[in-house]
């Protein structure tokens, strides 16, 4: 397992700040949330010279970005052009994978035509993916949140640059249990978001580890017993996991250890 950040812990830093902060305390990766205006610039609109920056001061840190998270809903019609975007942009990183939504299902769609749009949408989707050897990271959230949903669509779609981004409180705060979501997702799962949360179905609430109803320790063992080789992305909002990136993100090392993920010799 490796162990990676998104830089919701730290939207005011530059591309290189965020990279030293990473190589500084171990990390394996780096999670770019494209998007959302964080002031590292990677982003659909950055120009090629920029992008070739990144990537030279990625391989001079060896530094990995392991997703670039975007906000696309894969249920909205017009969402192919954007998509081909991000996808270039992952490419021009050397990032593997790109974090997509399905989206909520919208008013006056019943689920079964809800699904049978996705898997419409992402069988294009998965063609363009290919052309840029980058695979779909479909979050369980949204009108995916429980597993066996997110499973339907992801199985029809039948494509292999189609999988799942398991964050663990949707599936658990829509009243799926970790044992119901392992067993519907098994291999699927390709990219893990880490934070604890509560167990309300009406609002996403997110906490620091050991601040909400998650069974951690549950969904950590299974992860460890499927043998999960993927990321561990921490995943917090500004200031939830502290009042400074290095402060945030060091407690959230110390976290992964008392989970058993992390050695406390490794921190």
């Amino acid at each position: 397992m490796k162990f990676a950040f998104t830089t919701f812990a730290c939207p005011k830093l530059d591309f290189i700040q965020v990279v030293e902060v990473a190589v500084k305390l171990g990390f394996d990766g780096i999670e770019f949330r494209c998007d959302a205006l964080h002031d590292h610039r990677v982003e659909a609109w950055s120009v090629t010279s920029e992008r070739k920056e990144f990537r030279r001061l990625l391989e001079k840190r060896a530094m990995n970005v392991c997703c670039l998270a975007t906000s696309l809903r894969m249920i909205e019609p017009d969402v192919l052009e954007p998509l081909r975007e991000r996808l270039e942009l992952a490419s021009d990183l050397d990032c593997p994978l790109l974090r997509v939504f399905g989206g909520p299902v919208p008013d006056g769609v019943d689920r079964r035509h809800y699904h049978s749009d996705l898997v419409d949408h992402l069988r294009i989707a998965a063609e363009a993916a290919d052309e840029f050897e980058v695979t779909l990271a479909l979050e369980t959230h949204d009108g995916l949140s429980r597993g066996r949903d997110m499973a339907d669509v992801v199985r029809k779609v039948n494509h292999p640059r189609v999988r799942v981004l398991y964050d663990p409180l949707h599936p658990f705060r829509k009243g799926e249990t970790p044992s119901e979501t392992f067993s519907a997702l098994g291999d699927l799962i390709v990219h893990v978001h880490l934070h604890d949360g509560l167990n309300d179905d009406q609002r996403v609430i997110v906490r620091p580890v050991g601040g909400g109803d998650l069974p951690l320790s549950d969904i950590c063992q299974r992860l460890k017993v499927a043998e999960y080789d993927g990321y561990m992305v921490g995943e917090w909002f500004y200031e939830e996991y502290g009042l400074t990136t290095l402060e945030s993100l060091e407690r959230y090392q110390a976290d992964l250890a008392t989970l058993g993920l992390l050695q406390v010799d490794e921190l």
